[in-house]
């Protein structure tokens, strides 16, 4: 339409920037569309909590921020030269096999040195799923969620409670300057549904390869499967794109 209208602009560059204007606007408007209906689909892979079954959990899981020491009484010095700690939380939600009601329990990995890379993830994984299916034996489904979107921030909301305990330990008297520190004020100071444990990565075994997954980034919804592993770029759309075991090692 601006296209069309030649006699009525002054310049030909005032029609161009118009129209860029115009364009601009347009796609815009057809990004926020979309970004509206990906969120509404998505929205659909939360509602299904309420249909977790009694055999099944939901683990949302996130680093949190590094925990500063703290010292009953600090110099100015040792604060500054501080690098803080690593910790892992994890709250797995799930179904009360007596009750039928919805319970949540956190579980904290603790770290006085880490690598916060994809192979300490994966050991964490590894561990939080022995002891899930030491403490519920009937668990059999784990459906896993990390999210990093400005409206849900699992670094700030999961530790908070944690953090005012191992403050409030400090505050007793007692330094905090180790992962078992860590560990110890979570136990005196105890949260419901809180389980802390202090761990060591075990960097020898990292020795795994695999192929890079082509434009693996643009899905978000991943289905572990017997012979490999299914992916969609959105909740519940279509049958998904399935990459074999073989073609990933």
């Amino acid at each position: 339409m601006i296209g069309q209208q030649k006699n009525k602009f002054e310049t030909e560059e005032q029609k161009e920037d118009l129209v860029w204007d115009f364009k601009k606007s347009r796609d815009n408007i057809l990004h926020w569309k979309a970004h509206v209906l990906r969120s509404v689909n998505q929205e659909r892979a939360k509602q299904d909590i309420a249909n977790l079954q009694s055999n099944s959990v939901l683990i949302i899981m996130d680093w949190a921020m590094k925990f500063l020491q703290l010292k009953y009484r600090e110099k100015q010095s040792d604060w500054y030269s501080q690098r803080g700690l690593s910790w892992h939380i994890s709250s797995v939600v799930f179904r009360d096999s007596i009750t039928s009601k919805i319970k949540v329990m956190s579980f904290a990995h603790l770290f006085n040195s880490c690598t916060q890379d994809w192979y300490a993830v994966t050991s964490i994984l590894e561990d939080l799923l022995h002891n899930i299916q030491k403490q519920f034996p009937n668990i059999s489904v784990a459906y896993l969620r990390s999210d990093e979107a400005g409206c849900y921030h699992n670094n700030f909301l999961i530790p908070a409670a944690k953090d005012q305990a191992i403050r409030q330990h400090c505050c007793e008297g007692h330094d905090i300057s180790t992962a078992s520190d860590i560990r110890e004020a979570l136990s005196k100071k105890k949260i419901t549904g809180t389980s802390a444990s202090v761990n060591i990565v075990n960097e020898a075994k990292k020795t795994i390869e695999i192929h890079k997954i082509d434009k693996f980034s643009s899905f978000h919804n991943f289905k572990v499967e017997k012979d490999g592993i299914r992916m969609w770029k959105a909740f519940g759309i279509g049958p998904g794109k399935f990459i074999s075991s073989n073609a990933i090692k």
